[in-house]
């Protein structure tokens, strides 16, 4: 998401995605990095296209 939000308008940044990327970054800070590191690398395929959908909206469950 931190890529995204170089390349998004503050506004469009402030409406669609603050509130989810502070969430994440909250759960992801409670690991350590080498876990984190390590969550990566085992990322299979199918969790990545997963995660890809996730963030471009086609998982939108509302």
């Amino acid at each position: 998401m931190s890529i995204l939000k170089v390349h998004t308008d503050v506004a469009t940044w402030n409406a669609r995605h603050a509130v989810h990327h502070e969430r994440l970054q909250d759960l992801v800070g409670q690991y350590h990095q080498s876990e984190q590191d390590l969550a990566r690398r085992r990322l299979t395929g199918r969790q990545s296209e997963m995660i890809n959908d996730l963030m471009a909206g086609r998982m939108d469950l509302r």
